[in-house]
């Protein structure tokens, strides 16, 4: 990315400040659920808006979301959304020297976004305490019997 113009750069500064921010802003949305200390740390959108993840418009927008739509964890693709949108606009802008530049950094963020969809399946999806209690038994209990056999097996 190079930039000639003075206002150009503050532009596209700003600019990546805002698709920085998208980034952050997804990752912590995603991972509010699954992870106690971060939901803890944020538990509202508020709370992200007042240390500054979030702008005010923006936590309207996913105020309105959340009446619509009980999933929060969903809030993330809709950030990221918004960072796939931005990242258009700045090579419509002409951040980029190449047009495949743009390409190169929305191939990352898509594969982030992927990442978060299998993140928000499976903590949708609960898998209970005693379904892996019970794997864990059965792995050492097996790990045990055949320690058994084998070991005798060579006494023989």
């Amino acid at each position: 990315m190079i930039i000639n113009n003075n206002n150009l750069l503050l532009q596209a500064s700003k600019w990546l400040r805002t698709l920085t921010r998208y980034v952050v802003l997804s990752w912590m949305l995603c991972m509010r659920c699954p992870c106690p200390p971060l939901r803890n740390k944020y538990p509202t959108l508020q709370s992200m808006e007042q240390t500054g993840f979030l702008l005010r418009h923006e936590a309207e927008i996913l105020a309105k979301m959340e009446q619509q739509d009980k999933n929060q964890g969903r809030f993330s693709l809709y950030v990221i959304n918004w960072a796939l949108i931005l990242i258009r606009d700045g090579r419509d802008r002409g951040f980029f020297d190449n047009p495949n530049d743009a390409k190169a950094l929305l191939d990352p963020i898509t594969n982030f976004k992927k990442s978060c969809s299998v993140v928000l399946k499976y903590q949708i999806t609960a898998i209970p305490l005693s379904l892996i209690q019970v794997f864990y038994i059965q792995s050492y209990t097996t790990h045990y019997i055949l320690g058994y056999l084998l070991k005798h097996a060579c006494v023989i």
